[in-house]
């Protein structure tokens, strides 16, 4: 729930890379240049969209929308 409200963000895992078990740190102290009041939800899913294809480009629209 806290990770959902934007309060915290999972962190690295405390041992090795694959472990399950993490470590969590405040959204403001991870992320200190990206409040998240700062956008609107059209906004942010159009940047974290632009984002993506970025990265991964070419994807299908499937991949963004989650349709297989």
């Amino acid at each position: 729930m806290l990770c959902g409200e934007g309060r915290v963000v999972r962190d690295r895992p405390v041992a090795r890379r694959n472990s399950t078990t993490f470590r969590y740190r405040l959204w403001s102290d991870a992320l200190p240049d990206l409040p998240l009041d700062g956008w609107d939800e059209t906004a942010a899913t159009r940047e974290l969209a632009r984002l993506y294809l970025d990265s991964y480009c070419p994807v299908s629209v499937g991949s963004l929308t989650g349709a297989t």
